[in-house]
């Protein structure tokens, strides 16, 4: 058989054969594999998720009646302090103002609560109480003895509820406002009958009529925002309200209807857009005016409704449902935390079944170059892009990389003036 010498010459030109192919299939990948977008600045949102919980001003009453009441007004009716509620219901001033002068007594006793966050865990525990007794007195196989004790205490948990939640608009007043309560209402007890009135069940204010409750009454009221924190937040979210009714019991509640807030947690390295607006602006509210004078930061605030749109805009998206526009009025930071508390002043009847809910907020809005994180590169601690000049060149140029979001990198225009409408940027350099 014949051999095939491998001379020096013909070795040469496979190698050189080799390396042109070799060199032909890299130019024909680069060529082919490159991929591209054609980027120009747009507007571009990121949202946080979030556990909010709206805050309304409401106060509620319970009536017992042996016989129906035919209430007059409908249910989300607007009502006037002097707006008849039952033709056929009177109060009986005896029973009803010993209830209220009893729950004067009780607030007395307390000394107005040295703190808010005192009442709300006094109310808790009770709620606790009567949920772990329900769970006892559901076993099977126990004695007469040992359900009739249960009962008793849980009797005793259901009033003492009952009290705190009855007292709730009392229960943060001074001992002077207090006493001069219960002299108006000893007063009272010359009549023996009163109409149904908004005014003779001393409500504090007009608003929309409502004829149940939910629960969250006490422990989502504004009457408390001004102590809120980030742990407290974290209270409501797995707060699971307990409402019992009577056979015999109906409930009168008004709601203000001036504004509503929606209050939410995040961890404190969330910026969220105009923040800073906000934070400074309510100090320059605070260095203007004596807020302490009208109770507290929110009371000032609805006495002086129209400061409160002065205060920046911010959307919040509802149970991926509703979409609502507040401002935000106030930041508190805690503890690694912040809380954000928005005022909502338009179309609060969207809000009027809900209280606490999952949701997204814009934290953040830029007109910007968004393009996927692979296409920067990065050496040096400084980052380029490659990108297509005339359909085939390729060229890199620096750029300045606002931040990096869910894989993409934001590029302002003003900080990236060698950037173009629709240039066509290389995603894989």
């Amino acid at each position: 058989m014949r051999k095939i010498q491998i001379t020096k010459k013909n070795k040469q030109i496979y190698i050189t054969l080799t390396v042109f192919f070799v060199a032909l299939a890299i130019i024909l990948y680069r060529t082919f594999s490159i991929q591209t977008i054609i980027s120009a600045p747009e507007n571009y949102i990121i949202e946080e998720d979030i556990r909010g919980a709206v805050f309304k001003s409401e106060e509620y009453v319970k009536l017992k009646s042996a016989s129906p009441i035919k209430f007059t007004l409908k249910e989300g009716e607007k009502v006037s302090a002097h707006s008849l509620l039952s033709k056929n219901y009177q109060l009986n001033t005896k029973e009803y103002v010993q209830k209220m002068l009893d729950v004067l007594d009780f607030c007395l006793s307390k000394n107005s609560y040295d703190s808010k966050e005192e009442y709300l865990n006094d109310l808790s525990e009770q709620e606790t109480i009567i949920s772990e007794l329900e769970q006892e007195l559901s076993k099977d196989n126990m004695t007469a003895e040992k359900k009739k004790e249960l009962q008793k205490k849980q009797s005793k948990a259901l009033d003492k509820r009952e009290l705190l939640q009855d007292s709730a608009k009392y229960i943060f007043a001074d001992n002077s406002t207090l006493k001069q309560l219960k002299k108006e209402y000893n007063n009272r007890l010359k009549s023996k009958s009163m109409k149904l009135t908004p005014s003779n069940l001393n409500f504090s204010y007009p608003g929309y009529i409502s004829y149940k409750r939910d629960g969250y009454e006490e422990v989502l009221n504004t009457a408390i925002l001004d102590d809120i924190t980030p742990d407290y937040m974290e209270y409501i979210a797995d707060f699971n309200p307990a409402v019992t009714k009577n056979s015999n019991e109906y409930v009168v509640k008004i709601s203000k209807s001036t504004c509503n807030y929606i209050a939410f947690a995040t961890d404190s390295k969330i910026y969220v857009k105009n923040e800073k607006q906000a934070v400074e602006y309510k100090k320059k509210l605070e260095k203007d005016y004596k807020i302490n004078k009208y109770g507290g930061y929110y009371p000032f605030l609805e006495s002086r409704i129209d400061i409160i749109d002065h205060f920046p805009a911010m959307d919040i998206q509802i149970n991926d449902k509703l979409t609502v526009t507040g401002t935000l009025v106030n930041v508190i930071e805690q503890n690694g935390k912040k809380v954000f508390v928005v005022a909502i002043r338009k179309n609060l009847d969207n809000l009027e079944n809900i209280r606490v809910f999952d949701g997204q907020v814009h934290t953040e809005e830029y007109n910007a170059y968004v393009v996927p994180e692979s296409a920067i590169i990065t050496k040096n601690k400084k980052t380029y892009i490659k990108y297509i000049n005339d359909g085939n060149a390729s060229l890199k140029t620096a750029v300045n990389v606002l931040k990096y979001h869910n894989g993409n990198a934001i590029l302002l225009p003003e900080d990236n003036r060698e950037l173009y409408e629709n240039i066509e940027i290389i995603t894989n350099p």
